[in-house]
């Protein structure tokens, strides 16, 4: 078992209410785009973890700069597509509006890229500077985006936001697109949807076909 579970088993001890927990888990998310790279965390605030620095993407009242989607199990083989909302800030070293401008003028700064997902262990008294390594969660691939430019009343004067919505999958993108790959409905379903076509039902009975012999008649 790896240094961070070791961790947080030795936190949750023998704990029998949620009051006896003293550990918190958080995820954090790399946005790799090319010279453009984003570290965001789960919280609020500057954590250092990992040897980075990780921008806290919950606002003081627990709004989130960042929408991140649920994380299904991928065991099945499929692959469903994950929205991420990205309302870009100023980092160290570039402003919100030059990173908006990159990515949105060269798109392969961003298509093909990587969103990597890692785990936080945070205990009591130890602030934003984590002593546990983090634990790789998961790799998603880039496939595309929408770009948003609006203006926003923000409680005292009105600010420009610049909105990145990237559009993502797991490692088993493609496997039903190559010899020897697997086709399943929600696959099926799911490609149709992408390319704009009616609802695809072509899988649907693929599987109470197997190991069947039909002879014409």
């Amino acid at each position: 078992m790896s240094e961070f579970f070791d961790a947080l088993d030795a936190a949750y001890g023998d704990g029998q209410d949620i009051s006896d927990i003293r550990v918190v888990v958080r995820r954090c998310w790399l946005f790799d785009f090319l010279d453009y790279p984003v570290r965001a965390w789960q919280g609020q605030g500057r954590l250092f973890a990992g040897g980075n620095e990780w921008l806290g993407y919950m606002t003081h009242d627990g709004r989130p700069f960042i929408t991140t989607p649920r994380i299904a199990d991928g065991r099945d083989g499929t692959a469903p597509t994950y929205e991420f909302g990205m309302t870009l800030v100023d980092m160290p070293g570039m402003s919100a509006f030059e990173a908006y401008e990159a990515l949105k003028a060269d798109q392969s700064r961003v298509i093909g890229r990587s969103v990597i997902c890692f785990l936080a262990l945070i205990e009591i008294g130890e602030g934003l500077r984590p002593n546990t390594p983090l634990e790789f969660f998961k790799e998603l691939t880039m496939q595309s985006t929408r770009f948003e430019e609006k203006l926003e009343w923000d409680g005292t004067s009105m600010v420009r936001r610049y909105t990145v919505t990237l559009l993502t999958k797991d490692g088993n993108v493609g496997r039903s697109a190559v010899p020897g790959g697997t086709y399943t409905d929600t696959v099926q379903k799911d490609r149709a949807r992408q390319m704009g076509a009616g609802l695809d039902r072509g899988c649907e009975f693929v599987a109470g076909l197997a190991d069947r012999t039909y002879t014409a008649g």
